[in-house]
């Protein structure tokens, strides 16, 4: 089967925007972007969907937009073809106080509504912003959902700055995680997963220049020329010029702005090390109870 023929589109599915109808050559028989071949970009966590929204912007077509989030604000962002609100209950305020321990916990809760958002879908791109609750938490149960449902997963997770301490550290023990999802090293050993990492320590050059929107409309700019110059077109032109859907022919990606590397499309390439120290592979949480008062005599 070819990697990029999905399903027909049916009720229930997510809301789409406009679909081509370009037609394979003697066939005759339409292949629809965003409804035979269904793209979809889930953002996970609140350094995430703000990216998402920059995208959002850009009017990437044929992409379908999820925000994954446990801050119940979430749920009002009308950018998004779909929001996905894990909890905890909005009377117990936002998020999950920045634990990934209970944002993991959510997630593992919700896995079958997780499991939903990739159905049907041909090819997903994952944007996961770690170092909070809910990316570290969730995005490794999201990775795995998507590479047991989808055909094609790109993930792009976003690094904090070096001067953020403790959170680039959660990141990096994140990061080496995700070499022990069996889905995951599963579909990169068969071309059919790739991970890239937006460092925002690679912008300090510029970084008396860039508000924190700047650095989310930067990266936004970057993921949306990936997906759209690099990806959707290449699939058009491959649609148009073949009998048959078949994988695209390796061709040079749009030149990545720095902090990314080079990108090539698209077969996706085993998992380059992230880092150079040796990886952690669990997160554990230690709760100290307070010290109470001794009672008086």
């Amino acid at each position: 089967m070819s990697a990029y023929k999905g399903e027909e589109n049916e009720n229930g599915g997510f809301r789409t925007g406009a679909s081509s109808t370009n037609e394979t050559q003697g066939r005759g028989e339409p292949v629809r972007l965003g409804e035979q071949v269904r793209i979809l970009l889930v953002a996970v966590g609140g350094g995430a969907v703000r990216i998402a929204r920059e995208i959002a912007r850009l009017h990437v077509r044929h992409l379908e937009l999820v925000a994954v989030n446990c801050d119940a604000r979430v749920q009002s962002l009308d950018e998004f073809d779909r929001r996905i609100f894990l909890g905890p209950e909005p009377s117990s305020g936002a998020g999950t106080g920045g634990s990934p321990v209970v944002a993991g916990t959510l997630a593992r809760a919700a896995q079958p509504a997780l499991e939903r958002i990739f159905d049907r879908n041909t090819v997903v791109f994952i944007l996961g912003s770690l170092g909070g609750g809910t990316g570290t938490g969730v995005l490794p149960c999201v990775i795995d959902a998507a590479c047991r449902r989808s055909e094609l997963v790109t993930t792009f997770v976003v690094k904090p700055f070096a001067c953020e301490g403790e959170r680039r550290s959660l990141a990096d023990r994140v990061l080496a995680r995700l070499a022990f999802i069996e889905s995951f090293t599963d579909r990169q050993g068969r071309g059919q997963a790739r991970l890239w990492t937006l460092d925002n320590e690679s912008l300090r050059p510029r970084a008396g220049q860039l508000s924190m929107a700047g650095v989310a409309r930067h990266w936004a700019g970057l993921v949306s020329a990936y997906i759209q110059d690099g990806f959707i077109q290449s699939m058009e032109s491959s649609f148009v010029s073949s009998s048959a859907p078949a994988p695209m022919a390796a061709s040079s990606g749009p030149e990545l702005p720095v902090g990314a590397g080079t990108l090539s499309l698209p077969p996706p390439a085993p998992l380059a090390p992230l880092a150079a120290t040796t990886p952690t592979v669990e997160l554990a949480l230690e709760i100290v109870p307070s010290a109470k008062p001794a009672p008086a005599s």
